[in-house]
């Protein structure tokens, strides 16, 4: 299993990680409001299989980008769920809320659609929209 990360010249951040049969790829742009796409091909043939789309951000001027992306949010996402993309579907942590609605063919990913938000005290400080699905 091989993983890296880098930064190309256009400024988006690259996220690779490779096992005997497959590459997944994530390339991102932005830091505190960011878009990309996530894909994974087959390691031998190239062609890629699954993608998803995502854009999102921090919709709260005072909240910082420590507080949700490094210190909340990245413990969702690592959090294990029936449907690998994004996060769990819910996580309370004080007065902290964490939820992905994802809405799809069942529990995978052949189609589907989500979004995602982080309230804190009841307001929503973070939110995501993604879409993806299976490429035949």
């Amino acid at each position: 299993k091989n993983k890296s990360s880098s930064k190309r010249r256009d400024g988006a951040d690259v996220f690779d990680f490779s096992d005997e049969d497959f590459e997944y790829q994530d390339v991102y742009f932005g830091g505190r409001n960011f878009a990309g796409q996530e894909i994974v091909r087959d390691k031998q043939t190239q062609v890629v299989l699954w993608t998803m789309v995502y854009y999102g951000g921090i919709i709260d001027k005072d909240v910082t980008e420590d507080l949700i992306y490094d210190s909340y949010l990245k413990k969702c996402l690592l959090e294990p769920d029936e449907i690998p993309a994004r996060g769990i579907p819910k996580n309370l942590d004080n007065e902290t809320r964490y939820e992905n609605r994802h809405i799809g063919t069942g529990n995978d990913i052949k189609k589907f659609r989500g979004h995602e938000w982080i309230a804190i005290k009841g307001k929503t400080v973070y939110e995501l929209f993604y879409i993806g699905g299976l490429i035949n």
